[in-house]
């Protein structure tokens, strides 16, 4: 168990909504800021981190989607995350930048649409399938998950970095290289791509 600690100071803003702006403190690492606004139309969460930001906004008029922003995230504040998408993957470095989207309807498929800058990214897998250092680019990113059924879209644009997958290596150009995935599985299953 970690010990948090987030105190603020409690301000109306305007007529229906409140702020409050204060450091987080958690045992074994320097106070963070963490503000957070709230109204009956939206409540938003901004978490700064040294250089990094997540920030998060959920609308009162669309309960169902939520959006967060990534500025300079380190990879490895998403491992879990990422892990809930590809358990496989082992994220070793990098950042992003971007925006996610999540569609959590009560009835209806689960979607997240992300658009994400990458930079310096490193990943690899435990039976060594696949490898990559230094991938730089933009990754357009669809997941939705129907019942058992979960479906991933990928675009992603590189411009530059090294990717080993089973003996073909590619050291990527400066120029963009638009690599396209569309994959399938139900829940368990092996990833088919489509």
């Amino acid at each position: 168990t970690s010990n948090i600690d987030w105190q603020c100071p409690l301000q109306r803003v305007g007529e229906s909504g409140w702020r409050c702006v204060g450091q987080l403190r958690a045992a074994g690492s320097k106070p963070q800021r963490l503000a957070l606004d709230f109204s009956p139309q939206v409540t938003a969460i901004d978490l700064v981190v040294g250089r990094s930001r997540i920030g998060y906004r959920g609308l009162a008029s669309t309960p169902d989607l939520s959006s967060v922003r990534l500025d300079k995230v380190p990879v490895a504040w998403l491992k879990d995350f990422l892990n809930g998408l590809w358990a496989e993957g082992r994220w070793t470095s990098g950042q992003s930048d971007g925006e996610i989207d999540v569609l959590a309807p009560k009835a209806g498929p689960f979607e997240l649409n992300a658009d994400l800058n990458l930079g310096n990214i490193g990943l690899e897998t435990p039976d060594g399938l696949l490898a990559a250092a230094a991938l730089k680019g933009r990754m357009q990113l669809k997941y939705r998950e129907k019942g058992v059924r979960q479906e991933v879209d990928s675009k992603f644009t590189v411009t530059g970095g090294e990717l080993l997958f089973e003996s073909v290596y590619v050291l990527f150009p400066g120029t963009p290289v638009r690599i396209n995935l569309q994959a399938q599985r139900d829940r368990g299953a092996a990833w088919r791509l489509a």
